[in-house]
């Protein structure tokens, strides 16, 4: 399909991944420093509103139901990130976030397919 490139839904999932892992910390932070609290509360909202700038974007650009298609794929690749999970950990997924997320992101907007209207 011509509206869906492996690269960048690729990227969105990975993306994903780190940002739902950022969060899952965030829920669950007991720790005594509160400015890693603050900023991983702060990477997360940045990553959240890089996802809604990205499928809106997306859904303009492309066409307005493409991006719920992506957006259930990350959904669903989830489920192999839970395999990730077992081996090195929810914590270091996490913490890789920090990097990786704005990585991601921007591989995700270089991939995006732009299509004439």
């Amino acid at each position: 399909m011509e509206y869906i490139t492996w690269e960048t839904t690729l990227m969105y999932c990975l993306f994903s991944m780190f940002i739902h892992y950022q969060e899952r910390h965030l829920l669950i932070f007991n720790g005594s420093l509160w400015r890693v609290e603050t900023l991983l509360g702060l990477s997360t909202i940045a990553g959240e509103i890089t996802r809604i700038v990205y499928l809106v974007k997306y859904a303009y650009q492309i066409l307005w139901w493409v991006p719920i298609i992506i957006w259930i794929i990350g959904i669903l690749s989830h489920k192999i990130s839970k395999s990730l999970e077992k081996i090195v950990g929810g914590l270091i997924i996490s913490l890789l976030g920090f990097i990786g997320w704005p990585i991601c992101a921007y591989f995700m907007f270089y991939f995006m397919p732009y299509i004439q209207k």
